[in-house]
């Protein structure tokens, strides 16, 4: 059999893949917080406002103004935003995570 191509074409796939991340994976290059510091964040003013995801944690203090819902949003401040987002479907789509992974 021919042996594959030198240049490092798999390289290329594998930092393409790599670059998408899964949202709400664990990340070891991120520190780890307690969700009882989660949960302090809960306005702008309160260091702004964090909400987890499976297993990420996530500011989302610039995006509160741009929700489709408005202020509901805030209904996950502190806290996960699972349960919300199992109620609308609006909320699974790669689009979405994508946002969610560049806040």
């Amino acid at each position: 059999e021919e042996a594959p191509p030198s240049g490092g074409g798999g390289l290329v796939e594998t930092a393409l893949e790599e670059e998408q991340q899964t949202p709400g994976a664990y990340r070891a290059d991120l520190p780890t917080l307690a969700l009882d510091e989660v949960a302090k964040h809960v306005d702008k003013e309160a260091g702004g406002v964090w909400v987890t995801f499976k297993r990420g944690v996530y500011d989302v203090s610039s995006f509160v103004a741009k929700h489709p819902g408005g202020a509901k949003i805030l209904l996950a401040a502190g806290k996960s935003i699972e349960p919300f987002w199992q109620l609308f479907a609006a909320h699974h789509h790669p689009e979405v995570y994508e946002m969610l992974e560049d806040l």
